[in-house]
Formats: structure tokens, sequence, C-alpha cells
């Protein structure tokens, strides 16, 4: 209970800074958002490169 909010509030507030940032970054244009999303997908990738300590795509178990 406790802890499932606690990582919907971060959600949620990191969300807000992250959307509000792209958004002032608006000139007419889709540039922003394009490069909101490409920087938003290089940190999440990284994020999941150091969580896995480098070994993308490799079985954790041994095949069965």
């Amino acid at each position: 209970g406790t802890a499932s909010s606690i990582l919907g509030f971060m959600q949620t507030f990191l969300g807000g800074i992250l959307g509000t940032l792209i958004g002032q970054a608006y000139n007419g244009t889709v540039t922003p958002l394009a490069a909101g999303f490409c920087s938003v997908s290089v940190a999440a990738l990284l994020m999941i490169l150091l969580a896995e300590r480098g070994r993308l795509f490799q079985p954790h178990n041994p095949p069965v």
C-alpha cells in the first residue's frame, strides 16, 4: 500500500516535471516533442543497462 502510493507519486511528479520542461520548449513544431521522446528513451535505456549490468537480451535462467 504505502510503497505503491510512493511509487505512484514519484511517477506522477517526475512525469509532470519532464512534461513541463518539454512543454516549455514548444515552438510551434513537433521538434521539442520528438527530442523529448528521444531523450527520455535514451535515459530509460541507460537505467536498464545500469540495472542489468550491461547484459541486454541475455537469458537469466538456463533453458529447460
